[in-house]
């Protein structure tokens, strides 16, 4: 993912691929002085009566909980979208 205007680039492999249930991923955020940290997401998918459960977690090396913040809003509006998307 790139975000040429914001300075930023995110990278990463995927770590675990166990269909149709879980998705573990590796997340390297780059900013535009290069600096790079090294962080984890795991996407866990379980059924709940006629629906789905979509269970994302996203750890990394922080110091402080800002950041953990800043992707729980993230996460939220994205998969707001899904969701969205997929009731339409």
């Amino acid at each position: 993912i790139e975000a040429p205007g914001a300075g930023i680039v995110v990278t990463g492999e995927y770590l675990a691929v166990d269909e149709p249930s879980h998705l573990s991923f590796s997340w390297r955020w780059a900013d535009a002085d290069g600096t790079s940290i090294d962080e984890a997401c795991d996407v866990r998918i379980e059924s709940a009566g006629s629906g789905t459960h979509l269970t994302v977690r996203h750890t990394g090396p922080w110091t402080d909980d800002t950041p953990a913040e800043n992707y729980r809003q993230g996460w939220d509006f994205t998969l707001g979208q899904l969701r969205r998307a997929l009731q339409a």
